[in-house]
């Protein structure tokens, strides 16, 4: 029988989403069966639920019965924050609204991140464009070393401030890296000259995902990648002790249903796919209130860490990565799965040189009349977008091909076919202005591999390659 130092325990994990009450419940009815006493900790700990540093992080909350106040409203710097970034042109008015509207839903499940992890979260602001409002608004941001908690702090002067963690009560410094988990704190200048201790007012309440962490079966290793909506980690299926790639969505998008659809029919697409040039999907599930993907790993370099490490790939060596993926879209297609986010981060090339695509994370059925995202809203990497998805039209299987031309001409120019200085001015070109022969950048690249390239840039769809199957034979009779 659980003692109630147990019970508070199994109620806490509950609470903050460490297990799901089916699991808490399965757990107390082995230990109630049990011939001899069992401490509840060992069967969470024995049956993978929970890591031991997990559990004692609980232990610890149980000590000093944290509770967390609800905020009566959206702090009003949220709003001047998105203004800012509208004025600058680096968002618009409807993404700042979508990302408000998150922040409100997030406010009602006890989740207050700032609207600068948001926007981030959504890729519509990078990091280093947080930073720079911040410092405009006259804060600074502070984050935790011990538990990883962040706040934005007004009129920070380190010569005169000490400002400690309200979670664990760490002295906080300058954050190099945006987190997930946030507060908000502010600051009065104070009239005398020494050093004030100030402790930050927001409990935080969403915690980051650290080495050892138990997740629906697999123990975290290490952060491998980030995506608009996702984070994939490194991780060890505890049950047949093999390395997995585990992508998780953040708590606070558990309750947007669009987007947990689109999620979940990422994950059925995949497991749809079975291709060697293609990642396999290996178990889907919710845990500690997020769903995850488990995803086959793969040992490798991206096109775009090669492109960063050794610049220009040689032709030859280019056109056969770029022929592997045509396969691969060529079989997708034929189920009539779109991957709508082809570009060099997305094509895994392992040591021994297979090729991998990766990340069906915008993966859309060709047939379907569902429309996972906002009319009109484009979604993809601007760099890489063909003509009518910077458009926000309707998609083919030939918007994939153009983003493998673009992907392909990067690979050899050692640039995209489109720069500017922000993102719409991208877009604009991709919709309206041709793409330079990618032979005035090489003079490397034979005339006919630059044939296909230009064919796949083509403005007008109708005019590109119908299809991976017409790809990868176009680039074999080339001789590639």
């Amino acid at each position: 029988m659980a003692t109630k130092e147990e019970m508070l325990l199994g109620r806490l994990a509950v609470l903050h989403g460490e297990m799901s009450q089916g699991e808490l419940d399965e757990c107390l009815g082995l230990q109630a069966r049990s011939q001899e006493p069992l401490p509840l900790d060992k069967i969470i700990l024995d049956r993978g639920y929970l890591s031991a540093r997990q559990l004692q992080h609980l232990r610890e909350l149980a000590r000093k019965d944290l509770t967390v106040k609800r905020h009566r409203e959206l702090p009003q710097g949220a709003e001047r924050f998105g203004r800012l970034a509208i004025a600058k042109g680096w968002i618009t008015p409807d993404q700042l609204a979508e990302c408000l509207t998150l922040q409100r839903r997030m406010q009602e499940h006890n989740l207050y991140p700032n609207i600068g992890d948001i926007l981030v979260e959504k890729s519509y602001l990078s990091q280093e464009q947080v930073k720079e409002l911040l410092r405009e608004q006259g804060k600074t941001l502070l984050k935790c070393p011990a538990c990883g908690a962040k706040y934005n702090v007004a009129s920070y002067d380190p010569a005169k401030h000490f400002v400690t963690c309200k979670g664990c009560g760490a002295p906080l410094e300058p954050a190099g890296k945006l987190v997930t988990t946030t507060a908000d704190d502010q600051i009065v200048q104070p009239p005398a000259a020494q050093p004030r201790k100030v402790k930050a007012r927001t409990t935080v309440m969403t915690r980051v995902i650290r080495e050892g962490d138990v997740i629906g079966g697999y123990r975290v290793e290490k952060l491998i990648g980030q995506g608009g909506m996702s984070k994939i980690y490194l991780a060890q299926q505890v049950s047949l002790e093999r390395p997995v790639a585990v992508k998780i969505l953040p708590p606070y998008l558990a309750e947007e249903a669009k987007l947990i659809n689109r999620f979940l029919k990422e994950a059925r697409a995949l497991a749809a796919l079975d291709h060697p040039n293609i990642v396999q999907i290996l178990d889907l599930g919710r845990a500690r209130s997020q769903f995850y993907m488990a995803m086959q790993y793969i040992k490798g370099e991206t096109v775009s860490e090669i492109l960063a490490k050794r610049g220009k790939f040689e032709p030859v060596e280019a056109a056969r990565v770029v022929k592997n993926v045509a396969s691969a879209l060529a079989y997708a297609h034929e189920r009539d799965i779109l991957h709508r986010d082809i570009k060099p981060g997305n094509i895994m090339v392992t040591q021994d040189g297979f090729v991998k695509l990766l990340d069906f994370g915008l993966t859309k059925s060709i047939q379907s009349t569902t429309n996972l995202t906002t009319e009109g809203m484009v979604i993809g990497t601007v760099h890489y977008m063909s003509p009518e998805q910077a458009a926000g039209e309707k998609l083919d299987l030939r918007s994939d091909l153009y983003s493998l031309g673009t992907t392909w001409y990067e690979m050899v120019a050692g640039r995209p076919p489109f720069e500017g200085d922000n993102p719409w001015s991208i877009l604009l070109k991709h919709r309206n202005e041709p793409a330079e022969n990618v032979r005035v950048h090489n003079r490397r690249v034979p005339r006919k591999m630059a044939k296909i390239i230009m064919k796949l840039l083509e403005k007008d769809k109708n005019r590109r390659y119908y299809s991976g199957a017409d790809l990868v034979q176009a680039i074999e009779r080339a001789g590639y």
